[in-house]
């Protein structure tokens, strides 16, 4: 499903300060594959997820989705395929906080045209299935860490996403909250299929995926 080859990434700060974040990275990730992807802050863990989110482009290499190469696509296609085909939890969840839950997971389908009474229906089983059927009218800015990481997880799965792409999903919970929402991430994938991609700080998250992918100075170790 998701293929990258030989991708480097760099970003500038001015002439002479050059941070290259990624390195002639390769990796794939086959159809129903959860992995994590750890790393030291700094190391090109976000500019990896954010290209794979087709949020960014590489400098140089090939990435592949579905055996297309992304870099012929139009933004519009990307959209497309970020609306209806990758779920992304962002690290700092990413929600309307003023919105109520349900508003939250129903997004997704709005802007995919769902009429209001088959979307807001979606979203409501989406956040039973998660553990939240008592908070649907609650306001995302009242919600504690966990709650509003599992509506952020609602949200990213509400359109059937076939990828899922969290970025430190358990990095600011405890470690309750971490085996509760490791528990979600593994449930989703066995029940969903979908491929989900990890980025964590978090060893004991990391050791709960089926693979462990490690980059460190913008490399694939």
């Amino acid at each position: 499903m998701i293929q990258i080859e030989n991708i480097c990434k760099s970003f500038s700060n001015g002439k002479e300060n050059v941070i290259q974040a990624l390195s002639d990275v390769s990796l794939t990730v086959n159809d129903g594959e959860m992995i994590s992807v750890t790393g030291p802050s700094g190391s090109g863990k976000s500019t990896l997820l954010h290209i794979i989110a087709m949020l960014d482009t590489q400098d140089s290499g090939k990435y592949f989705y579905n055996g297309i190469d992304v870099s012929a696509m139009s933004e519009s296609k990307k959209a497309q395929i970020r609306n209806r085909e990758i779920g992304i939890v962002l690290q700092d969840y990413g929600l309307i906080g003023e919105m109520n839950a349900l508003k939250n997971v129903a997004l997704p389908l709005t802007i995919a045209g769902e009429t209001g009474k088959a979307a807001t229906q979606r979203a409501k089983e989406t956040l039973c299935a998660v553990g939240l059927s008592d908070k649907l009218k609650q306001k995302a800015n009242l919600l504690s860490g966990g709650q509003r990481q599992r509506v952020a997880i609602a949200r990213a799965i509400v359109m059937n996403a076939k990828v899922i792409l969290a970025d430190e999903p358990t990095g600011a919970v405890d470690s309750k909250t971490t085996n509760d929402i490791m528990d979600l991430f593994s449930s989703i994938n066995l029940k969903t299929g979908a491929s989900i991609i990890i980025v964590t700080h978090d060893l004991a998250a990391a050791e709960r995926c089926g693979r462990k992918v490690k980059i460190e100075d913008g490399t694939i170790s």
